[in-house]
């Protein structure tokens, strides 16, 4: 058992350890395991003595990687894990590539399978699935979603939680752009732009209580309110609620910087509020 290994059964189970060489270890040969299963054939394929395509080849893959990152060595050793930053982006680069065998025929005289077929969502598919497992088991703060290597947003709420995606059934750009913009801010892993994130979001919020009647803030409020309260004595809750985020965000360093508004800087508070603003939108917008 290497020094590595030993260290982290050592661990508490909450502490995040760096990706490191285990993660690499790990994230390496399952990605090997892929290739030999034929999910990076579609794209890389070797050739067989006699020309058929399997498994994946090596200057194929280097080429890519180097369309897409510019000079890049590949393959890279296991024993030699490469910066976080490089094992995150890989992770990424290979979910693109990632396409399930849908039909093989073994081919006797060299020993191997080759595809007539494939399945991209599907190899995606069973490539996240696999990514979110050795993320997990190494306790590290990321998921990887639709392609995507996303921080995990709170270790204070949930970690492993990855906010869903808000289905916006009008057609508000300006909207659509603010809390896009907003889950881009606080998913950043490169670096820490979640109050931003918050600041994105609760412009969306405000926008959206003006969609009842855009000339008219408060009587559009009110409207919102009775259009979403699915219960009479529900309203009332509602209302408070709707008018304490706003209250909030107008007296803290979020939507206004005077000398006497308070300013938000830990990082627990910001994501406590980033998930307040975005359930309020989320029911609003559901409820429409």
């Amino acid at each position: 058992m290497t020094k590595y290994y030993t260290q982290r059964l050592g661990a508490s189970p909450r502490e995040i350890q760096p990706l490191g060489q285990g993660f690499w270890y790990a994230y390496i040969t399952a990605l090997g395991e892929f290739a030999r299963k034929n999910y990076f054939t579609e794209t890389f394929a070797d050739e067989c003595s006699d020309g058929y395509d399997y498994s994946w080849l090596d200057k194929r893959v280097q080429s890519t990687l180097e369309a897409t990152f510019g000079k890049f060595d590949w393959p890279v050793s296991r024993d030699e894990s490469p910066e976080d930053q490089v094992i995150l982006d890989l992770v990424e680069f290979f979910y693109s590539f990632a396409s399930e065998p849908t039909e093989s025929w073994f081919h006797s005289y060299c020993g191997n399978s080759h595809p007539n077929g494939y399945d991209l969502g599907k190899g995606r598919y069973s490539y996240t699935v696999k990514i979110n497992e050795l993320f997990q088991r190494f306790n590290q703060p990321f998921k990887l979603v639709k392609g995507k290597v996303t921080r995990a947003n709170s270790a204070i709420l949930d970690a492993n939680l990855v906010l869903p995606d808000i289905d916006l059934p009008i057609s508000d750009e300006h909207l659509k752009g603010l809390i896009g913009r907003a889950l881009e801010h606080f998913y950043n892993r490169k670096s820490n732009h979640k109050l931003d994130g918050l600041r994105g979001l609760v412009d969306a919020y405000e926008r959206l209580k003006t969609i009842k009647m855009p000339s008219n803030k408060k009587s559009s409020a009110e409207a919102l309110v009775k259009a979403l309260a699915l219960e009479e004595s529900m309203a009332p809750h509602l209302n408070a609620l709707f008018r304490e985020l706003t209250t909030i965000s107008n007296q803290n360093t979020i939507r206004h910087h005077e000398y006497d508004k308070k300013i938000i800087s830990d990082e627990a508070t910001i994501e406590f509020l980033f998930y307040a603003y975005y359930n309020a939108i989320r029911f609003i917008i559901s409820a429409l």
